[in-house]
């Protein structure tokens, strides 16, 4: 029985990040707070849950609009995301009654000043996989003496329900099935609104979005700049705007186009389109890149412990505003620090057949992902064709009967194991057919079973309360919050184009990792330290390294200086080095350099990495 808990593992990491959970700030008087902000505080109902709503607000001002959507600018994101927050199901209405949901989000636009505030079909109605919700609006305003309209669309992006099923639809070639027939959808919908609305002339379009929303206005910012590639009139032909006049902002999107135009989709043609997501957000990765699906446009990455080498300060400012000017501590404890439990992720876990290399210190929820995603979709999976034939309908009907059947409270709660027996039981057409869903699954996980247990254990335990943080939308506004001087007195100063550089180092002799190695920064500090092939504990907690199956990793900031000294303390030997660096906007890691190295006991070799 233990092993039917495996198919479930990816799926209720969806759930758990899909039906996220809300909350707000409060405020307080004091000088970390800036009182004086450069706009107007709107406040708007964030829902908690599906039976609460808070108070939040945003700083909204028409200047944002003088700054080409290209340009970044931390206070517009956080209104934005902001707007997608405040646009979202309220109980408005009653828990169960959707005539009403899209109240809350006419309030808001109403409040920020728009007109003609609407909402499309699907936002009244009780979503399904295939529905989509939105709210519009616009109004005139004028930037560096010119009239434009501009024109509001906020995608529904939290509380959703059974829009999230649509994720797992791929589809065999082009891009993502699920997410291409909504972002169309939406698109046309948007037309149909400046036409209802007479609109004409210079155009601004705001539009936002986070997840499954997020990935839906990506898709309609790269079709809207393709077709001014091509001099398509996608809008109308009375409608006017150049790519600097279409802010499309994208909050933890998944990966959804193909690109079969090989056109530079993370170029200046497509600048306009700004993601923020959060390196250790499973949606974020998915679908695979290795699979070719990317987003459009350009990605900024939050604060990480191996991004960014000041992370510490950063998240002592970003602790300070979860604990003292938010009541998430209510609702999910204390603030996360973006760490794996290494006692977990070490193959020790009681879910292991055999124990495995233990000496992985300090690993990132990043890295859990990455591994994870990696293992299941290049080893397991392998191909999209597998993909949809083998998985795809029994994954979205597994998913449609959960949410259908459940509340995000009881997903939350509910034993695992009772969930997946009322799953196999009720969810499929036929015993045939979830007879046939339990064995291609099952057979799938053991894979990842046999030769990473360590790692499933980890998605099955501590890796899970990690992902759904990482995703949720509020606790990533906490970042743009306190990096934005509407909110600060003293706001933190954070380069969102960092990378994260991968180093491995491999024994080609005795494939037994047993070296002298140190690795110091530009101060010429030791901050990464083998003896002997074992790292010591707790020796420099902030950075990332360890043993894995006989191979070393390290993880660094890409922006720093080092020097990585290494020899073997008893015999010669030859080590494979390799560099990689993660690519932002494909999310994987590139191949940069690598070398062997032949090494003696008496000289220490020394690699500039």
């Amino acid at each position: 029985m233990k092993n039917k808990l495996f198919p479930f593992i990816l799926m209720t990491s969806f759930l758990i990040v899909g039906c996220q959970k809300q909350t707000s700030d409060s405020q307080g008087n004091d000088d970390f707070i800036n009182s004086h902000p450069q706009g107007e505080k709107i406040s708007y109902r964030l829902p908690v849950s599906e039976k609460k709503d808070v108070e939040d607000y945003l700083i909204y001002t028409d200047d944002y609009f003088k700054k080409p959507a290209n340009e970044l600018n931390i206070s517009f994101s956080n209104a934005s995301l902001g707007v997608v927050e405040g646009t979202s199901p309220s109980i408005k209405g009653g828990n169960d009654d959707y005539s009403k949901k899209y109240e809350n989000g006419e309030e808001l636009a109403t409040k920020l000043g728009f007109l003609g505030v609407s909402h499309d079909e699907g936002y009244e109605n009780k979503p399904t996989p295939d529905s989509i919700g939105a709210i519009f609006g616009h109004k005139n305003i004028i930037i560096n003496n010119k009239n434009y309209v501009l024109l509001l669309t906020a995608i529904r992006s939290i509380n959703y329900k059974l829009e999230w099923v649509n994720q797992f639809q791929l589809g065999l070639s082009g891009d993502h099935v699920g997410f291409k027939a909504a972002s169309d959808k939406l698109l046309n919908e948007i037309k149909d609104y400046i036409n209802k609305e007479k609109i004409s002339g210079d155009i601004k379009l705001w539009l936002v979005g986070h997840s499954r929303g997020a990935t839906i206005a990506n898709m309609i910012g790269g079709q809207l700049d393709k077709d001014l590639l091509n001099n398509v009139k996608t809008l109308g032909n009375d409608i006017n705007y150049t790519k600097e006049d279409l802010y499309i902002q994208c909050f933890n999107s998944a990966l959804a186009a193909v690109n079969e135009e090989n056109l530079d989709i993370h170029g200046d043609n497509f600048n306009n389109i700004q993601c923020f997501t959060n390196y250790d957000d499973i949606v974020s990765y998915i679908a695979p890149s290795s699979y070719n699906f990317r987003k459009y446009g350009k990605t900024y990455y939050l604060p990480n412990p191996i991004s960014h080498l000041d992370y510490q300060s950063y998240y002592q400012i970003y602790e300070k505003y979860y604990l003292h000017y938010t009541s998430f501590k209510d609702d999910f404890g204390d603030p996360t620090t973006d760490r794996i439990i290494p006692r977990v992720y070490n193959g020790s876990s009681i879910y292991s057949t055999t124990k495995v290399d233990d000496r992985k210190i300090n690993w990132t929820a990043n890295i859990l992902v990455k591994d994870f995603i990696d293992e299941l979709f290049n080893k397991v999976i392998k191909t999209r064709t597998n993909y949809v034939n083998n998985y795809q309908s029994y994954l979205m009907k597994a998913i449609n009967y959960t949410m259908s059947n459940y509340s995000d409270e009881e997903i939350y709660s509910k034993n695992i194991m009772s969930l997946i027996s009322d799953i196999q039981a009720n969810a499929f057409d036929s015993q045939e057919e979830a007879m046939a869903f339990s064995n291609t699954i099952t057979t799938a996980m053991q894979t990842i079973f046999n030769d990473n247990s360590d790692l499933l254990a980890t998605m099955m335990g501590s890796g899970l309360s990690s992902l759904a943080s990482a995703h949720r939308s509020s606790t990533n506004r906490i970042w743009l919050k306190i990096m934005d001087n509407n909110y600060l007195n003293n706001p933190i100063q954070v380069d969102l184009n960092k990378f994260i550089r991968r180093i491995t180092i491999k024994d080609k002799d005795n494939n037994d990792f047993d070296f002298n190695l140190s690795v110091f920064n530009q101060n010429n500090e030791e901050i990464v330290y083998f003896n002997n092939g074992f790292p010591p504990k707790g020796l420099n907690d902030k950075y990332t390294y360890g043993l894995y199956k006989n191979v070393c990793y390290i993880f660094l900031a890409n922006d720093g200086q080092y020097n990585l000294k290494i020899n073997h303390p008893s015999s010669n030997r030859t080590i494979h080095y390799t560099m990689e660096l993660f690519d932002n906007n494909q999310t994987r890691y590139k191949l940069v350099a690598q070398n062997d190295y032949s090494l003696t006991s008496e000289i220490e070799q020394i690699i500039n990495p």
